[in-house]
């Protein structure tokens, strides 16, 4: 679930500096694949990937509401 605030981008990879994909609302539920360790987000270093492969969403702003595995 996307923690509150005004969304969150989804990039093309696990970081920043990839290019950005799309958005997920605040309060949207998504299906995730797995997760890897990657840029470093205010503390947080894991990244999600989506399971629909749209992209990757940054675990900082997002409330894990499942086990995800790594990939």
């Amino acid at each position: 679930m996307v923690s509150p605030g005004k969304g969150l981008r989804v990039h093309s990879g696990p970081g920043t500096h990839y290019a950005k994909t799309g958005k997920v609302h605040t309060g949207t539920v998504v299906p995730l694949q797995c997760k890897v360790n990657a840029q470093n987000v205010e503390g947080n270093s894991l990244w999600y990937k989506l399971a629909d492969g749209s992209g990757w969403i940054a675990a900082r702003y997002a409330l894990n509401l499942n086990k995800v595995p790594f990939c």
